[in-house]
């Protein structure tokens, strides 16, 4: 018994000398905002409150955009991590309502995650999804999260939140 223990001290030691080893990857050079979204010209919106914190905690880069009757939130992100988290998060800390949309297909076939948001008389609905630069797509960042964790994606990543004023 004595013997297997040992055994397997070493074995759940032996990983610890390649992982302190490892380089902090460079991050990848960032490609830039897109022009337009759906078919519509994205027009630069200044960062509001909060914007800087959430930025600083994403390895990435994000900014607001107008897009027709949308505001838009694009974040990029090359490395995995807890900085990438659902809208739902950031409402919900802002003071609002959330509730559950059913998921929608947008014109090119892509599934969006939606919720409602609701604050005194403000109501929005927001839908988003996470996908990377080969065409791969996640309605729910969750379901982004656990496939990266697992390495079925590689970054970086994109993510869009779409937030329209409900009828």
């Amino acid at each position: 018994m004595r013997g297997f223990l040992i055994l397997c001290a070493f074995a759940a030691l032996a990983p610890i000398p390649r992982m302190a080893s490892r380089a902090e990857p460079e991050p990848p050079e960032f490609p830039g905002w897109p022009a337009a979204f759906e078919g519509e010209v994205l027009e630069r919106l200044p960062a509001i409150e909060g914007d800087e914190t959430f930025a600083d905690r994403l390895e990435g880069r994000m900014a607001r955009f107008r897009a027709g009757d949308s505001e838009i939130v694009l974040r990029w992100t090359w490395r995995l991590g807890m900085g990438l988290h659902t809208g739902r998060y950031c409402y919900r800390a802002l003071g609002y309502s959330i509730s559950p949309e059913h998921a929608q297909l947008d014109a090119r076939g892509q599934l969006w995650s939606c919720f409602r948001a609701e604050r005194d008389e403000e109501r929005l609905v927001v839908r988003e999804r996470v996908h990377d630069e080969i065409g791969q797509s996640w309605p729910e960042v969750s379901a982004w999260f656990w496939d990266a964790c697992r390495g079925r994606t590689d970054g970086p990543w994109w993510s869009a939140l779409v937030v329209k004023r409900a009828d």
